[in-house]
């Protein structure tokens, strides 16, 4: 990706998401509600790696990897 990411196939709800560095670090905590199971996270902030994104909500819990050029 560039810079957004979009999350689909989210529940409705409270929606938590952590975004972190390959080292681990935490580059940002945030809290979302999608609406219809969406969701745009921003990564125009932080610079060209991967990342790993976990969303958590209702008990269940994705993690995916995502390269920004």
């Amino acid at each position: 990706t560039r810079g957004d990411v979009d999350l689909t196939g989210l529940p409705s709800g409270p929606t938590d998401i952590v975004v972190q560095g390959i080292d681990g670090k935490v580059m940002q905590r945030s809290a979302l509600t999608p609406v219809n199971g969406r969701a745009t996270l921003d990564l125009n902030p932080y610079r060209s790696g991967i990342y790993i994104i976990t969303v958590a909500s209702a008990g269940d819990r994705k993690v995916l990897r995502v390269i920004k050029e």
